[in-house]
């Protein structure tokens, strides 16, 4: 069985509300919102997203304006705030590469 879908906005004027107080200040957020629609064929999966509420939200954008009820609830719905909103990225565990030193001028 699918899970149910549900309106999460009820206007355009909301969305960009929600998303200037949430997506705007998280680290996750992709950033980039295209003016045009995806073309036909075209997959909005091709961007690299950060937040899978993110890319629900631009799916839901360009199509029927409705995401997974999981995905509302994730968002703080019906309240205003996002319950996955991170405002700095967490540290990565990186180690630097091992570097094989030499002398500039070989001495003898």
């Amino acid at each position: 069985m699918t899970e149910k879908r549900v309106h999460t906005f009820s206007n355009g004027t909301e969305y960009g509300g929600w998303e200037s107080h949430n997506c705007h200040n998280c680290w996750k957020w992709s950033g980039h919102r295209s003016d045009t629609p995806p073309r036909s064929g075209d997959d909005v999966s091709i961007r690299r997203f950060n937040c899978t509420i993110d890319k629900a939200l631009g799916e839901a954008y360009w199509g029927d304006g409705k995401v997974k009820e999981s995905i509302a609830k994730r968002m703080g719905l019906p309240g205003y705030d996002c319950t996955e909103r991170e405002k700095q990225r967490p540290p990565r565990k990186r180690r630097a590469p091992a570097i094989e030193t030499t002398p500039l001028f070989k001495t003898e």
